[in-house]
């Protein structure tokens, strides 16, 4: 995206995607000529991702390029693969420690024990929830972004 109206858009799309409750946002760009990213540099993105109840992670250009957006979202980086390799990796690791935890002997559970064994397993939901909508938000991201 680029031109006047992308900012706004940028905006209202990151409202929308945070009232479908996603777990985290991924807005990824390819480069173009530098004048292409001005866009990311504005107020009003920058605002709409630095007040995003989500993590926002940024793939915006090319490599060498950096942004507003970049610099106040929860991670930037030089390709939208490296992002959802980011996620996908915070992903598997919350896997991994569900795993393990599903592993360890278990006692009688105690009230607190029962209260933590489910939010483990919200956590994990959660994490898978959070892989499928990156996924989802990369796609559309790529369907609609020039």
């Amino acid at each position: 995206m680029s031109g006047p109206a992308a900012p706004p858009a940028v905006a209202q799309a990151l409202a929308h995607l945070q009232a479908e409750r996603v777990d985290s946002i991924i807005i990824a760009r390819g480069g173009g000529a530098r004048s292409d990213l001005a866009a990311w540099d504005s107020s009003i993105v920058a605002h709409a991702i630095a007040h995003c109840r989500v993590p926002v992670l940024t793939a915006l250009g090319h490599a060498t390029d950096r942004t507003v957006a970049d610099q106040v979202a929860h991670g930037a980086y030089e390709t939208p693969s490296a992002a959802a390799a980011a996620v996908v990796a915070g992903v598997e690791a919350l896997a991994h420690q569900a795993l393990l935890a599903d592993a360890r002997p278990q006692q009688a559970p105690q009230p607190d024990q029962v209260q933590q064994d489910q939010l483990a397993r919200s956590r994990r939901r959660a994490a898978w929830a959070t892989a499928v909508a990156v996924v989802a938000v990369v796609l559309l991201l790529a369907v609609l972004l020039p």
